[in-house]
């Protein structure tokens, strides 16, 4: 079995590690098991047969008991989303975005963000093993150190981005906490965006809007490979809805925005300390690709 390697450094680490050609027989308590012991190869194998060798992204073992503690729930394990074999993955940083498959059921857990820290989702463990309903999520440093603890429900499908929020795309700044604090997550057919301050920029409605259609793609074409993936039907209205909702987002995000690059709008954003230019903010994120051009990956 692999074994991730330990780190000196108080930091939470993450390692790449890389698990060769191994047949396993799938362990179905697998996603159950809260000992120290996590079988990494039976856990890859239950997702992907191909017998391909797999790169599986693992915490040092010190940081990863850390993690657990702070989340109260043993990290099984992580993930990333080129490993799945789908021909769609998020366009975020292979080594911030982590996700946990429990009984098929997809629940983003959590990603590291740029300078930031981590957020990661804890599923109701201990009453739902088997769902990722009532989601608690913290927000810590490298350090370990809790930030900002906050629970919510995301049972079912909601969005604070729409009129009924009184969000209004007009009235949204920049605010790093805001933009660390967004998280997406998505449960058979229930597509949600929860952030923790409703002052979202346009910027964040872009990336967020990004992120949930390529997670419904994702999320349709699991449904496509096996049915019983899901409890949910792959193609209800809800995912629909919400399809044609985040395309309406990508457009007045995008259109924000490059009012904002052609130098008619001259607002400027206050991130770390530092007085950016529109210019700036969008070459941060790999996403704008340093331009006004968008491309939506949800046809």
């Amino acid at each position: 079995m692999p074994t991730a390697l330990s780190s000196s450094s108080d930091e939470i680490s993450v390692h790449l590690v890389k698990i060769e050609k191994e047949v396993v027989k799938p362990t179905p308590t697998l996603f159950l098991n809260q000992s120290e012991t996590y079988d990494y190869p039976s856990f890859i194998h239950y997702m992907r047969s191909t017998g391909e060798p797999v790169y599986h992204h693992v915490l040092a073992n010190q940081d990863k008991k850390l993690v657990e503690n702070l989340c109260q729930t043993p990290l099984i394990g992580t993930v990333d989303v080129k490993d799945w074999g789908f021909p769609v993955r998020l366009n975020y940083d292979d080594d911030d975005f982590y996700v946990l498959v429990q009984r098929f059921k997809l629940c983003i857990v959590g990603f590291m963000v740029r300078g930031g820290g981590w957020i990661l989702l804890k599923g109701s463990y201990r009453e739902r093993v088997r769902d990722c309903v009532d989601t608690c999520f913290r927000v810590f440093d490298l350090q370990g150190n809790l930030i900002e603890p906050k629970f919510v429900d995301l049972g079912t499908s909601c969005s604070l981005l729409r009129k009924s929020s009184g969000v209004e795309l007009t009235d949204l700044k920049f605010n790093k906490q805001a933009f660390i604090n967004a998280v997406v997550y998505l449960r058979g057919a229930s597509l949600g965006v929860m952030p923790f301050d409703k002052k979202l920029s346009a910027l964040h409605v872009l990336y967020l809007s990004q992120m949930i259609c390529k997670a419904t793609m994702i999320k349709r074409m699991a449904c496509h490979i096996d049915q019983h993936y899901f409890s949910d039907d792959c193609d209800t209205p809800s995912v629909t809805a919400n399809i044609i909702e985040m395309q309406r987002l990508w457009t007045e995000a995008s259109r924000k925005i490059a009012g904002w690059a052609s130098g008619k709008d001259t607002e400027t954003f206050q991130l770390e300390g530092n007085t950016l230019t529109v210019e700036q903010v969008i070459a941060m994120y790999p996403y704008t690709k340093g331009t006004t051009t968008f491309e939506l990956e949800c046809e």
